[in-house]
Order: structure tokens, then sequence, then C-alpha cells
């Protein structure tokens, strides 16, 4: 299943039920979430892409992710520093781009009724 943005412009209490739900789904299916809410990634992704211009600059394990980057682009996104005119110009090259294998991810199709 996926999801962009599901929680978009929703309160707080609303947006805590669309979570559970996902996070109860997830056992039954893959679900890709699209989000800039970092602190949602974090509560409930077990895994995360951080995309730049259309390129997968990190991948891996949420946790991983969050606590070590490995890109000085995510650390400096999710440290509230994020690119700007004053960024230098070697940011911009992607020299960690990583391959995801969908396989290795997959979990069995959703069934319906659930």
């Amino acid at each position: 299943m996926l999801f962009d943005e599901p929680c978009s412009a929703l309160d707080p209490i609303a947006t805590f039920k669309i979570e559970d739900m996902l996070v109860g789904l997830k056992n039954e299916c893959t679900i890709i979430i699209v989000t800039h809410n970092m602190e949602q990634a974090r509560r409930i992704s077990d895994y995360t892409a951080f995309f730049y211009q259309g390129e997968i600059i990190e991948a891996g394990r949420t946790f991983d992710l969050f606590t070590h980057p490995q890109t000085e682009l995510l650390n400096r996104y999710i440290t509230g520093k994020f690119l700007n005119s004053q960024t230098p110009q070697s940011l911009y090259k992607f020299r960690h781009i990583r391959r995801i294998h969908i396989a290795d991810v997959a979990q069995p199709e959703c069934r319906h009724g659930r």
C-alpha cells in the first residue's frame, strides 16, 4: 500500500489513529509512506529512505538513519540545517547512494477484509 502524506493537515488525535492503523497493518502487507514529518517516520517506520532531487541519498533502518546518518546531507536535514544558498556544492555530490532490493523487504500481499 502506498500513502502520500496520509496525515497531512490532521490534528494530533486523528494522526495517531491513522498511525495506529498503519502499524497494525504492517505485518500483513508492505506499506510505503511518503512524509515530510520526520517525527512520524521515527514513530512508525522500520525502514526509511531519504531522497533528494529524485535520488536516494541514504536508506536503512529508521533508528540508524536518524541516530547515525552517513551523509552530511541527511545530517543537515535532520538537524534543521538543510540546504540554502550558503551550502557548499560538495554536499550535492551523491557518493553514498545505495541500491534497495525490494525483494529483500517485501511482505505478503494485503488480504482483503481486515
